[in-house]
């Protein structure tokens, strides 16, 4: 069944696969007895191509917005952490932005935090993960009171580590149903055949 993450875009085509179905040269298959014979090419990782860039936007704007769902989750479920803003679209546009940031957030200062304390991760067969989580929380938290932004959380326990715990299980549950763009722009076999 398709959907509208997987219809080929244009742009996106893959070039056409370099000596596919050409005959094989004198020598090079002599000992199979194939010499003369035509046959597909291996596949080689070398060509030069990259995912469709509609296939990236599309699962860029997922994340973000399975994010945003995760903070919204955190912020009505766990008792400390608030929005101050009482609007509709004011909440809604601090849950977007708070989102962003915690991305941000997760893809730069995360990984560094990872390695730092990577025995402390292996000790704790990863439960030190939940800490990390806490405290991109509550930087995140930082950055928006540091812009004006009227989402806060008030400590670390419990506010900030049962709000990583909601924002990782809203996370997992909702990255099931992450579109597969990836699966059919991206390097494989397949997509020469």
């Amino acid at each position: 069944m398709r959907s509208a993450f997987n219809l080929p875009d244009p742009r996106c085509r893959p070039p056409a696969s370099p000596g596919r179905d050409q005959p094989v040269p004198a020598g090079f298959g002599a000992d199979w007895g194939i010499v003369g014979s035509t046959r597909p090419r291996p596949f080689h990782r070398a060509v030069a191509w990259s995912p469709c860039p509609r296939a990236l936007e599309i699962l860029l704007i997922w994340r973000w917005l399975v994010n945003a769902l995760a903070v919204a989750a955190a912020t009505f479920l766990v008792p400390g952490i608030y929005i101050t803003n009482s609007s509709t679209g004011a909440q809604v546009l601090a849950v977007i932005a708070v989102a962003a940031v915690l991305g941000a957030l997760n893809a730069v200062v995360k990984p560094i935090f990872t390695i730092l304390t990577g025995c402390l991760v292996i000790l704790t067969f990863g439960l030190f993960l939940i800490v990390i989580n806490a405290i991109m929380l509550l930087a995140a938290s930082w950055i928006m009171s540091w812009f004006g932004g009227a989402w806060h959380v008030e400590g670390f326990w419990p506010a900030a580590v049962l709000g990583s715990l909601v924002i990782s299980v809203v996370s997992l549950v909702l990255g099931m149903f992450e579109p597969q763009g990836r699966r059919n722009y991206g390097n494989s076999p397949e997509r020469y055949r």
